[in-house]
């Protein structure tokens, strides 16, 4: 996940890097995509996101709506753990 910090009086957001980029680009990148993922890599990456889903209203105690979820807002790290990012349209 990501952190907020103030850094000389300017409010930064810091991420963690997600080496694999986007789900998005394992799944539709045309001719052959960088990471071709099995059903059971797909599968745990669902159940990832689905998990970030339920520690919003659950973990955080304020209920966020998402509002964007794609392939191209589900980000993967080195190790194919997904997590849902872009929360630009998010409502709490």
């Amino acid at each position: 996940g990501g952190f907020g910090i103030v850094f000389k009086g300017e409010l930064l957001l810091v991420y963690e890097f997600m080496a694999n980029g986007s789900l998005d680009k394992c799944i539709y990148s045309g001719n052959k995509p960088k990471l071709v993922l099995s059903w059971e890599q797909r599968f745990k990456v669902i159940k990832d996101v689905a998990n970030g889903l339920l520690y919003l209203p659950e973990g955080w105690g304020k209920t966020v709506v998402h509002r964007d979820i794609k392939a191209g807002n589900v980000l993967l790290d080195s190790d194919l753990n997904g997590k849902l990012g872009d929360f630009g349209m998010a409502r709490i």
